[in-house]
Protein backbone atom coordinates (compact mmCIF):
# COMPACT_ATOMS: atom_id res chain seq x y z
CA UNK A 1 0.00 0.00 0.00
CA UNK A 2 1.48 3.42 -1.00
CA UNK A 3 -0.91 5.31 1.77
CA UNK A 4 -2.35 7.46 -0.74
CA UNK A 5 -5.79 7.46 0.81
CA UNK A 6 -4.29 9.01 3.70
CA UNK A 7 -2.94 11.82 2.39
CA UNK A 8 -5.77 12.34 -0.63
CA UNK A 9 -9.38 12.87 -1.68
CA UNK A 10 -10.57 11.29 -4.17
CA UNK A 11 -13.74 13.52 -5.06
CA UNK A 12 -15.36 12.13 -7.91
CA UNK A 13 -16.39 14.50 -10.88
CA UNK A 14 -17.15 17.74 -9.62
CA UNK A 15 -18.26 20.78 -11.71
CA UNK A 16 -17.07 23.25 -8.98
CA UNK A 17 -13.21 22.73 -8.47
CA UNK A 18 -12.54 25.63 -6.64
CA UNK A 19 -12.77 24.80 -2.94
CA UNK A 20 -11.06 22.10 -3.52
CA UNK A 21 -8.40 23.72 -5.77
CA UNK A 22 -7.40 26.36 -3.03
CA UNK A 23 -6.29 23.23 -1.03
CA UNK A 24 -3.50 22.03 -2.86
CA UNK A 25 -0.10 23.10 -2.83
CA UNK A 26 1.02 22.13 -6.66
CA UNK A 27 -1.44 20.69 -8.98
CA UNK A 28 -0.17 17.89 -11.06
CA UNK A 29 -1.00 17.60 -14.14
CA UNK A 30 0.39 14.32 -16.17
CA UNK A 31 -1.40 14.14 -19.25
CA UNK A 32 0.13 10.80 -21.41
CA UNK A 33 -1.23 12.21 -24.73
CA UNK A 34 -1.02 15.77 -25.54
CA UNK A 35 -3.83 17.74 -24.72
CA UNK A 36 -5.43 20.68 -26.43
CA UNK A 37 -5.61 23.19 -23.32
CA UNK A 38 -6.52 21.55 -19.52
CA UNK A 39 -8.39 24.78 -18.22
CA UNK A 40 -7.65 23.41 -14.54
CA UNK A 41 -4.34 24.26 -15.47
CA UNK A 42 -5.99 28.77 -15.87
CA UNK A 43 -7.71 27.39 -12.62
CA UNK A 44 -4.75 26.53 -10.62
CA UNK A 45 -2.76 29.48 -11.36
CA UNK A 46 -5.91 32.01 -10.79
CA UNK A 47 -5.79 30.52 -7.61
CA UNK A 48 -1.74 31.25 -7.43
CA UNK A 49 -0.73 27.09 -7.27
CA UNK A 50 2.10 26.35 -9.07
CA UNK A 51 1.97 23.48 -12.03
CA UNK A 52 3.54 20.38 -12.26
CA UNK A 53 2.89 19.14 -16.27
CA UNK A 54 3.25 17.08 -19.48
CA UNK A 55 5.86 19.01 -21.59
CA UNK A 56 3.70 18.77 -24.39
CA UNK A 57 0.44 20.00 -25.89
CA UNK A 58 -1.48 22.62 -24.98
CA UNK A 59 -0.15 22.80 -21.17
CA UNK A 60 3.56 24.19 -22.67
CA UNK A 61 2.02 27.18 -24.06
CA UNK A 62 0.38 27.99 -20.52
CA UNK A 63 2.68 27.26 -18.02
CA UNK A 64 6.17 28.32 -18.98
CA UNK A 65 8.70 25.95 -17.40
CA UNK A 66 10.49 27.71 -13.82
CA UNK A 67 8.21 30.70 -14.37
CA UNK A 68 4.55 29.34 -13.16
CA UNK A 69 5.49 25.45 -12.71
CA UNK A 70 7.62 22.75 -14.11
CA UNK A 71 7.30 20.68 -17.26
CA UNK A 72 8.41 16.96 -16.90
CA UNK A 73 8.26 14.41 -20.06
CA UNK A 74 5.60 12.29 -20.66
CA UNK A 75 5.44 8.88 -19.18
CA UNK A 76 8.47 10.15 -16.91
CA UNK A 77 7.73 9.08 -13.56
CA UNK A 78 10.78 9.14 -11.76
CA UNK A 79 11.00 13.31 -13.32
CA UNK A 80 7.21 13.60 -11.77
CA UNK A 81 8.26 12.36 -8.28
CA UNK A 82 11.75 14.66 -8.26
CA UNK A 83 9.43 17.81 -9.72
CA UNK A 84 6.65 17.30 -6.48
CA UNK A 85 9.43 17.12 -4.05
CA UNK A 86 11.53 19.73 -5.60
CA UNK A 87 8.73 21.98 -5.09
CA UNK A 88 7.67 20.46 -1.84
CA UNK A 89 10.70 20.96 -0.57
CA UNK A 90 10.83 24.68 -2.12
CA UNK A 91 8.29 26.64 -0.98
CA UNK A 92 9.18 29.78 -1.84
CA UNK A 93 10.33 28.35 -5.21
CA UNK A 94 6.84 27.41 -5.16
CA UNK A 95 4.90 30.54 -3.61
CA UNK A 96 6.46 32.89 -6.65
CA UNK A 97 5.48 30.41 -9.45
CA UNK A 98 2.36 30.69 -7.74
CA UNK A 99 2.09 34.19 -8.21
CA UNK A 100 3.97 34.21 -11.76
CA UNK A 101 0.88 31.92 -12.79
CA UNK A 102 -1.72 34.23 -11.34
CA UNK A 103 0.13 37.44 -12.72
CA UNK A 104 0.05 35.57 -16.10
CA UNK A 105 -3.42 34.77 -15.84
CA UNK A 106 -4.67 38.09 -15.50
CA UNK A 107 -2.49 39.27 -18.23
CA UNK A 108 -3.23 37.15 -20.64
CA UNK A 109 -6.29 35.20 -19.86
CA UNK A 110 -9.21 37.28 -18.52
CA UNK A 111 -12.02 37.09 -20.27
CA UNK A 112 -12.15 40.92 -21.09
CA UNK A 113 -8.22 40.40 -21.96
CA UNK A 114 -9.38 37.87 -24.37
CA UNK A 115 -12.35 39.97 -25.46
CA UNK A 116 -10.47 42.85 -26.72
CA UNK A 117 -7.80 40.52 -28.41
CA UNK A 118 -10.65 38.46 -30.82
CA UNK A 119 -12.19 42.29 -30.85
CA UNK A 120 -8.68 43.57 -32.56
CA UNK A 121 -8.26 40.38 -34.75
CA UNK A 122 -11.65 40.86 -36.26
CA UNK A 123 -10.81 44.50 -36.69
CA UNK A 124 -7.71 43.68 -38.68
CA UNK A 125 -9.47 41.03 -40.77
CA UNK A 126 -12.33 43.56 -41.89
CA UNK A 127 -9.41 46.24 -42.39
CA UNK A 128 -7.70 43.51 -44.74
CA UNK A 129 -10.80 42.68 -46.28
CA UNK A 130 -11.39 44.33 -50.23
Amino acid sequence: ALGVRERAVFTGYRDDVRPYLADFDVLVFPSVEPESFGRVLLEAMALEIPVITSAHGGAVEVVRNGEEGLWVPANDVDGLAAAIRALQGERDRARAMGAHGRARVERCYEPTVIAHRVYDVLLEAAAERP
